[in-house]
């Protein structure tokens, strides 16, 4: 095998000008040749997916080529950002994870007094390579010289092996590289740690998505009108307290709560006696009978 790589490599040894001109016959050194031979062995060895001794097909550090926004501003300061959100799917889209997610984003760059100059929002797969929103995110961060920043590492990408059953795999070398080709010096950084395993990623994800519930939760009963039946029963007290025990008039009561003048006089007629009883008890009111020691239709000795 020696001898052929030896026949093989002799023919693509330089040649002098001189010597092509002439027609002289190639004349190959045992040190050349024995550096051809050696070459070719180590290509012919290598397996598929190395260059240059590494292996573009093994999971790689995201480190290596993202920074954390902590050491972001530690290398650049306080400047300007470009945000960069994603979401794999419609589903989760809709059940409001993109805006969680950049809500979530936006308050922690605010907390870092960052400014914020551009929102990039996708809906598509980590590990496809046709995610038009990551490469207007890159073309705006090159042309406007500002970093562009997202949530996690596997925002910007993952593993074309990654499933629900494969959640573990990690992105490669090879995948790594093609980003980085992809964004063409522009600085990429995330708020977690880039390193941070997946399923520390997943439990961050989870919390963030149990505050935004919590939230949600609270704004919609902050925002909830009182229903019209326990209105109506509020108000009912009001206007009969308001009438047996101070003896208002209609006009005053009505001016007081704000009732139509009518309302309040159909109340106090159709008031009955468990009206009477909410009163005495909700409102606690243990001196309210009147002079002639009637209140409601009850006397102070009925009423114990």
């Amino acid at each position: 095998m020696k001898n052929d790589l030896k026949r093989f490599y002799a023919k693509d040894l330089p040649m002098s000008a001189s010597m092509r001109q002439t027609g002289v016959k190639r004349k190959v050194s045992p040190r050349a040749s024995a550096r051809a031979v050696e070459s070719a062995t180590v290509l012919i060895s290598r397996p598929k997916g190395v260059i240059f001794g590494r292996n573009l097909s093994e999971s790689a550090k995201a480190s290596q080529f993202l920074d954390s926004v902590a050491s972001l501003i530690k290398k650049t300061g306080h400047g300007k950002v470009a945000r960069y959100v994603r979401e794999s799917g419609r589903t989760q889209a809709l059940k409001g994870n993109l805006q969680a997610q950049e809500r979530n984003l936006r308050k922690a760059v605010e907390k870092l007094e960052l400014r914020v100059v551009r929102v990039f929002r996708e809906i598509g797969s980590g590990y496809s390579s046709d995610l038009e929103q990551r490469a207007a995110a890159f073309a705006y961060a090159r042309e406007n010289g500002v970093a562009l920043i997202t949530e996690s590492a596997d925002r910007f990408l993952r593993h074309r092996d990654y499933s629900k059953t494969n959640q573990e795999i990690l992105p490669s070398l090879g995948e790594w590289e093609r980003l980085a080709d992809a964004a063409q010096g522009v600085r990429l950084a995330t708020l977690l740690e880039p390193d941070v395993s997946p399923r520390d990623v997943r439990a961050y994800q989870t919390a963030r998505g149990i505050r935004k519930r919590v939230s949600m939760r609270a704004e919609r009963q902050s925002t909830r009108t009182e229903p019209k039946k326990i209105k109506r029963m509020r108000l009912l007290k009001r206007v009969v307290f308001q009438r047996r025990f101070f003896e208002r008039s209609y006009g005053e009561i009505s001016k007081r709560l704000g009732l139509p003048r009518s309302t309040v006089k159909q109340w106090v007629g159709t008031a009955d006696s468990r009206v009477c009883q909410f009163l005495l008890h909700d409102l606690s009111v243990g001196h309210s009978q009147s002079g002639n020691g009637h209140f409601c239709g009850y006397s102070a000795r009925a009423r114990g």
